[in-house]
């Protein structure tokens, strides 16, 4: 008897359909209290791991590299973005598989007259313009919805007009609030980031409002005093910076003939930034975010020179992004000053990496 109703039960296995086992869900994605990182030039799963293992980032900003794109693959710069927006998937999920927020930067592209220099051109006057990020951001947000996954989405990095100098084009922040209201009809949970023109510069924090649509975080870049960050850059293409900073040899804390000239060390960028803090006082909640900041590998006292604008970053409560990680050689943290591998890590990796511990104790 027995083995007959085994054998039944045997024959019952054979006819009844197996399920397929089902694969557990994945892990919410941690909330990250303060994103502190890299700029990065891709998001290739092994440059995001050596940033997080060897650093300790726990975010990085991807400015899409359009320039990059098109002169690699032979293409032009619609065909370039498109290629670029298709792979931010597969990046994405790089990113949130080691844990890592991402920042997705937009640059400014002509789209109304492919690969015209930008800051060049009627850029802000052209509606064709500000319907190609609408269509671009509408593209990005309805791949970003519904990933539980640390996303930002950055609208456009520097926002530039020379003829407006040293003024932010008037028309950005109309602009801004547009694409903010595109994006949420799509996605309303990952935070939008706004920088101010001119070129994300801290002043021009003074003329931006506070935007609809949270969470908005709001953006500048820190390279001031430029004559000492960008000293020896003499190629400028594909920069904001109006001439190169030939002279080297320019020591920090020093004399810097930036915003008035005078004296500058870490005081002196505390008094530069007063529009972020007065912006921030005005509006209490707001999200200060230094998208990027940097010094040239070669320029002496760079250590404390990031040091001195980290411990402004920290005080404040202020998200931030180094410049950059294995992208230009200039910014490396991993090469010496005469451009040669480092044996371990530089004075200037040193002192990011101390910053970035921060990061393994969940520091707010």
């Amino acid at each position: 008897m027995r083995n007959a109703v085994l054998g039944a039960a045997w024959l019952a296995a054979l006819l009844v359909p197996s399920l397929p086992a089902q694969e557990a869900a994945p892990a919410p994605f941690p909330k990250i209290a303060r994103f502190r990182g890299f700029n990065v030039p891709n998001l290739n799963a092994d440059l995001l791991k050596d940033a997080r293992d060897k650093f300790g980032a726990n975010s990085v900003r991807y400015l899409l590299p359009l320039n990059w794109k098109a002169n690699v693959d032979h293409v032009d710069m619609a065909e370039a973005l498109r290629r670029l927006v298709a792979d931010l998937p597969q990046g994405l999920d790089n990113a949130r598989a080691l844990g890592l927020g991402v920042v997705i930067a937009m640059p400014m592209y002509n789209f109304a007259v492919p690969g015209a220099p930008a800051p060049a051109t009627p850029f802000f006057k052209d509606p064709a313009v500000l319907a190609g990020y609408l269509d671009i951001w509408t593209q990005i947000a309805t791949l970003c919805k519904g990933r539980d996954q640390e996303i930002w989405l950055d609208l456009m990095n520097e926002p530039l007009d020379r003829s407006a100098m040293p003024s932010g084009p008037k028309e950005w922040p109309g602009w801004a609030q547009q694409l903010i209201d595109r994006i949420r009809t799509i996605d309303p949970v990952h935070p939008v980031v706004v920088e101010p023109g001119p070129g994300g510069l801290c002043w021009g924090m003074w003329s931006l409002p506070l935007l609809k649509g949270d969470p908005v975080i709001y953006s500048f870049h820190q390279y001031q005093p430029q004559s000492y960050t960008h000293q020896g850059v003499a190629d400028i293409q594909h920069t904001d910076l109006a001439r190169p900073f030939l002279e080297t040899g320019k020591h920090w804390p020093g004399e810097f003939g930036d915003s008035g000239g005078g004296t500058w060390n870490h005081d002196r960028i505390v008094k530069e930034l007063e529009p972020v803090t007065s912006f921030l006082k005005a509006h209490p909640g707001a999200r200060m975010y230094v998208g990027e900041f940097s010094v040239v590998r070669w320029a002496p006292d760079g250590a404390q020179y990031l040091k001195d604008n980290l411990e402004i970053f920290e005080r404040n409560g202020w998200d931030w992004s180094y410049h950059a990680f294995r992208e230009h050689n200039y910014w490396s943290l991993e090469r010496n000053p005469d451009n040669t591998e480092a044996d371990g890590f530089t004075d200037r990796g040193e002192v990011i990496r101390d910053a970035l511990k921060r990061n393994a104790g969940a520091q707010p």
